[in-house]
């Protein structure tokens, strides 16, 4: 029995997810006396983080939950940062173990255009009251902030037991199950504004809020979709407000953060700053089996800055030291890929892992992660995968071209498809029975516009998806 070694390629996905084809990168900050908060998609560490930091908000909304909480502030946020979602009689709990900036209680005196109630629970002015004086008991400095979306009527009430109001506007109706009717914004007088379904247009409902409210509305929801923001911003500062959170009702996806925060900055809710050059960005870093003995390592730079070049260094053991293998010469500076390859021939030992060593022309070091090996076996002369896997695909960045590796450990009916970021088919690579094997599909993304794409391989109970840039 023969023993032939191929070594799974494995990306670096890191730099992917902050993938520039540029010298610099830009993020936003937040501007001292404005608030810029988001309702997240999701409470973790690092998507809090990475929406604090790289988006600048100065604001998160979280649930009654300790570790939601606990995860806003591992995050980096100030405990006068985080706004506290309440409901019923949790404000209780809330108050006493989550210290907040905020604690929120949203629409506590919504009613229908029949004067029928909308909400699961309506809250008296007394039971307001309660809740504002333990906030302002237990968390000196801290705010009782209400919500709302519809009759202003009530609003008006109800904020006289709050500090702030937060105003609603909802894109459709429909989306709340509410009837289409006119929005009560005269609170008994004549005055109405209409709503129109599907309208983003939230500025004549702010301008009716700040006028009834004065400085009990300072803070708003935004929801939108994007197009809108600029002028909402805008609208924003004339009318003096100085706090906008983000209510999605979706997940967030880069395109709407993007629009977001640049209108934000356009209208001097949040700082651009540029981030200092970039040193050498590495999409991707893997290794190719060329018959029994020989290996192909082969990476691909966005961009380089100052790059003198690359040593290869191996180790034959987990707990060995690496040795170099070879240097290969950087390009220097440049603002576009490079691809870059070696190969090992006759590698000694059927279990290995590789790192690049990037040297610039100073001298300066950094290394690149680990490439680990997995070895297969071959049986009968036919190479026997011990595993399902799915490869990152070579090279990536590509133009027009790339090439993706899967195994299959045993037979099974095979799907390998690439879709868009919000999930819209671009390509069936795969569909059919395979038997046991190791695969390589080429795709030729000739018609296809450049972004980020994911691919994604089920074969019987296995799945796993990819991500992959198309660069032109």
């Amino acid at each position: 029995m023969k023993r032939s070694v191929l070594l799974w390629f494995v990306v670096l996905s890191a730099p992917l997810l902050c993938f520039l084809t540029s010298f610099s990168q830009t993020h936003y900050e937040p501007v001292p006396g404005k608030t810029v908060g988001l309702w997240p998609d999701a409470w973790t560490v690092e998507r809090m983080a990475y929406l604090r930091t790289r988006y600048g908000f100065s604001g998160v909304f979280v649930p009654v939950d300790q570790t939601a909480y606990n995860n806003a502030i591992a995050a980096g946020f100030l405990p006068s940062q985080v706004m506290v979602s309440t409901s019923g009689d949790n404000y209780i709990y809330a108050v006493d173990n989550l210290p907040a900036g905020i604690y929120y209680l949203d629409e506590p005196t919504e009613h229908n255009c029949l004067g029928e109630p909308t909400a699961s629970r309506l809250y008296t002015p007394q039971e307001l009251a309660a809740r504002r004086d333990y906030i302002h008991l237990n968390r000196p400095g801290s705010l009782f902030v209400i919500g709302g979306y519809k009759r202003c009527s009530h609003n008006l009430i109800a904020s006289t037991y709050a500090d702030l109001m937060m105003f609603s506007s909802y894109k459709n109706w429909d989306e709340v199950g509410l009837p289409v009717c006119f929005i009560n914004l005269g609170w008994g007088d004549q005055i109405e504004n209409l709503w129109i379904p599907g309208s983003e247009d939230q500025r004549g409902s702010w301008s009716a809020m700040r006028q009834a409210l004065g400085n009990r509305y300072m803070i708003t929801w935004i929801h939108g979709g994007g197009d809108e923001y600029n002028d909402l911003f805008g609208h924003a500062n004339n009318l003096g407000l100085n706090g906008i959170w983000q209510y999605n009702g979706a997940p967030i996806d880069s395109a709407r953060l993007e629009t977001f925060c640049f209108a934000a900055w356009q209208n001097g809710w949040m700082q651009k700053v540029n981030d200092p050059p970039l040193p050498v960005q590495l999409s991707s870093f893997t290794a190719i089996p060329l018959g029994s003995n020989d290996v192909r390592l082969a990476w691909v730079t966005v961009s380089e800055l100052n790059n003198y070049g690359f040593e290869v260094q191996r180790r034959h053991a987990e707990n060995s030291d690496f040795v170099s293998l070879t240097f290969v010469p950087g390009h220097g500076t440049t603002n576009v890929p490079h691809e870059y390859s070696f190969t090992d021939l006759n590698v000694p030992s059927p279990r290995l892992w590789y790192r690049l060593k990037q040297i610039d022309f100073d001298g300066t070091a950094s290394y690149s992660d680990v490439i680990s090996v997995d070895v297969l076996t071959e049986v009968d002369g036919d190479i026997v995968p011990t595993e399902f896997s799915l490869e990152q695909n070579f090279p990536n960045p590509f133009n027009p071209v790339t090439t993706f590796q899967f195994s299959i450990s045993t037979s099974q009916f095979t799907v390998l498809k690439v879709y868009d970021l919000i999930g819209l088919e671009v390509a069936t690579l795969v569909n059919e029975q395979k038997p046991t094997g190791t695969y390589s599909v080429r795709w030729d993304a000739s018609g296809v516009a450049s972004g980020v794409y994911l691919y994604k391989l089920r074969a019987g109970t296995f799945v796993q998806t990819k991500k992959l840039v198309l660069l032109r």
